[in-house]
């Protein structure tokens, strides 16, 4: 499964850290790593750009407009057209190795259900599939309409 990682920031390159060497543990990689970056300061760029993180396939995008929101919709516009999966993660937490390996083998296994992910994130505390991701199963059809 092709998965994209979505992470807001603001001024927390320290915490970014931890996460991104969180990712670098995972079994299973991203194809991309969107980092929208709403700090004044260059240093979460410098941070973005380490060799070390090369594996995570980052792209890194500066907006001045401080919206965790509007990052996000952002990040949507820039994602691989191969996304099977986004996944919005905060700057601040830190992966169990096997976390998208789980997340993977849970929607292979119920390819035919409808499914909202709903990520509960504890800063700076490991993140266990089964403990801190909510699964509602969608009944009947799911249809979004527009005005």
């Amino acid at each position: 499964m092709y998965f994209s990682i979505i992470i807001p920031t603001l001024n927390r390159e320290k915490d970014l850290e931890i996460t991104l060497e969180s990712l670098l543990w995972c079994n299973t990689k991203p194809i991309q790593t969107l980092i929208i970056d709403q700090s004044s300061e260059k240093t979460t760029k410098n941070l973005t750009s380490e060799a070390r993180f090369e594996s995570l396939y980052i792209h890194y995008k500066h907006t001045s407009t401080l919206s965790w929101a509007k990052a996000r919709n952002l990040a949507i516009g820039l994602l691989d057209p191969r996304s099977e999966l986004v996944i919005f993660l905060d700057d601040d937490i830190s992966l169990n190795p096997d976390f998208f390996d789980q997340i993977s083998d849970f929607f292979e296994k119920n390819k035919n259900s409808k499914w909202i992910v709903a990520n509960i994130a504890m800063p700076n505390r490991r993140i266990s599939w089964t403990k801190k991701i909510w699964l509602f199963l969608l009944t009947g059809k799911f249809e979004i309409k527009s005005n």
